[in-house]
């Protein structure tokens, strides 16, 4: 007898009879400082969507570690981790070593100069000063990634702090503001914080007369290394 599909994925909503238990942060993403007894939230996930945001987290670990000096005292780690996940020596068999150096190849390919001028830049992540120096280059980033990296890490603590689902009518939309923005929306916003680490602090919109209507609306502030930002708002569909 085929067994009864029970457990759904957070992420495509289907049922299967088993699921892994996908931790929501990813865990190669915590720096050196974190608390080592930290309770890190896990949700279920298919193990198609598993792998999928697998590959997402570890895309923009290594060319968002890139841009970390690995002689900051909290998050040198992070660069070290991008750096070893693209170097070869570091690879446990031939097929692991082929596989980083085919990274670090495409990695080496996609970077641009500083010059070129038609490209968005993410917020905290641009020129520190006016001043132009020719040795810095331009990592590019596929904004569907980092899109699917917001959309799992609100899937992820709706489930976990609200015990719901986001549904088909629910409409996620993703941007990235920059601490000015944040600033704004913390002064007009009532915050409540669901996790905070070192690494990574996500709060939830708190306002009581959206919950009273539906707690899964509203929008999740998610900080992450004190430099990327990301706003997650959910609305319905009606």
């Amino acid at each position: 007898m085929t067994k009864e599909k029970t457990r759904r994925c957070i992420h495509c909503l289907q049922y299967f009879e088993s699921v892994t238990d996908d931790h929501i942060l990813p865990q190669a993403w915590y720096s050196r400082n974190n608390q080592p007894n930290f309770a890190k939230p896990k949700a279920p996930a298919c193990s198609k969507c598993n792998a999928h945001y697998g590959k997402v987290e570890k895309y923009l670990l290594i060319r968002f570690g890139a841009t970390f000096d690995s002689e900051d005292k909290n998050y040198g780690n992070i660069a070290d981790k991008a750096i070893r996940s693209i170097d070869p020596k570091y690879g446990k068999n031939l097929r692991d070593k082929i596989a980083r150096e085919k990274t670090r190849s495409e990695l080496v390919r996609e970077i641009v100069p500083y010059f070129y001028s038609d490209i968005r830049v993410l917020p905290n992540f641009g020129m520190k000063s006016n001043i132009y120096r020719s040795d810095l280059s331009w990592i590019p980033i596929d904004e569907n990634k980092l899109r699917d990296f917001a959309h799992k890490l609100a899937r992820g603590v709706t489930y976990v702090f609200e015990q719901s689902y986001i549904e088909d009518n629910y409409e996620v939309e993703v941007s990235f503001p920059s601490e000015y923005g944040v600033v704004e929306l913390v002064l007009r916003s009532r915050f409540k914080k669901l996790i905070s680490t070192p690494s990574i602090a996500i709060y939830r919109d708190d306002d009581p007369q959206i919950r009273a209507l539906d707690k899964v609306l509203g929008f999740y502030l998610i900080k992450i290394w004190d430099r990327l930002n990301i706003r997650v708002s959910i609305n319905k569909h009606f």
